[in-house]
């Protein structure tokens, strides 16, 4: 099995409507396949019908963050001055996310100009903190730089994580060129 896999057999009478099966995973689930196997031998006089039924599946509240370009070109020339305008957020549905961090990337090289409330670091602007982004928040940020003389890549990567999110780093990504 891979990682987060679980695998699990659950018997019951023929006709009988239980046979129930639990899983509890380490980590947050972020995808659920389910695949059934009907494990019973082939035989002319076997009856191999079997029903699977899902009763319930209950999920932990999560904030559900996110990080999306609103603004800004498509392509730019070398040397000269791009501007963007990124935008983090929480859907919800109803959980405030806590310690909630917010980075830029730029391409390598590139020389930032203004960093839109953010502090800089290399090719990486990181906005303030967030103690707590309640549901339905989100905040942008414009911030400009100058294209890399040599281009190492085409792309700006906005990263918003948390930790009480949905598990998962999210990056949005638009190209720049």
């Amino acid at each position: 099995m891979g990682d987060g896999e679980v695998q699990g057999t659950a018997a019951s009478a023929a006709g009988a409507a239980s046979g129930d099966l639990t899983a509890i995973l380490p980590d947050n689930v972020t995808k659920l396949v389910i695949t059934h196997r009907n494990t019973r031998p082939y035989a002319p006089s076997t009856n191999r019908i079997q029903t699977l039924g899902i009763n319930s599946i209950n999920w932990c509240a999560q904030a559900d963050l996110y990080a999306r370009f609103t603004g800004g070109p498509t392509n730019g020339a070398t040397g000269q001055s791009l501007t963007y305008t990124v935008q983090f957020g929480n859907n919800g549905p109803n959980l405030a996310a806590s310690n909630v961090t917010r980075q830029v990337v730029v391409p390598e090289g590139a020389t930032i100009t203004n960093a839109g409330g953010g502090t800089i670091s290399g090719n990486t602007i990181t906005f303030p903190l967030v103690e707590t982004m309640s549901s339905g928040v989100n905040n942008s940020f414009t911030y400009t730089y100058t294209a890399p003389i040599i281009p190492s890549g085409d792309e700006n990567t906005a990263t918003i994580s948390a930790t009480t999110a949905s598990g998962d780093s999210i990056a949005n990504r638009r190209l720049n060129s």
